[in-house]
């Protein structure tokens, strides 16, 4: 037996075809970041750029993709009790809360 305990995101914070751009700097770099969902496939995905400064002043980009598959908690739960794990949804790790977005599993079996 054991402890298993993984956060995850169940939904997205943007409506279906929504589009989130984000700006951001700090000294010696920019991002830009533009999030997406669809819902059918229940999928949101962010498409990030970073720019940092080397050394002479130039700039290097780097560009990222993360994609997270949206995972429904009951669901979930359901399937890890099929396989013999006692589960409880949470909202958080303690009194530590995570966004509306997403749930923690804690599952012992």
């Amino acid at each position: 037996g054991g402890v298993f305990v993984f956060d995850f995101q169940q939904s997205s914070p943007l409506p279906e075809g929504g589009k989130r751009l984000v700006f951001r700097e700090g000294e010696g770099w920019s991002l830009v970041a533009e999030a997406t969902v669809n819902q059918k496939e229940r999928l949101y995905t962010r498409h990030i750029t970073l720019f940092t400064q080397e050394e002479g002043g130039s700039y290097r980009r780097s560009v990222e993709t993360h994609s997270t598959r949206l995972l429904e908690s009951k669901q979930l739960a359901s399937l890890l009790r099929e396989v013999g794990f006692r589960v409880q949804v949470r909202r958080g790790y303690g009194s530590f809360l995570l966004p509306d977005t997403h749930r923690v599993l804690f599952c012992v079996k």
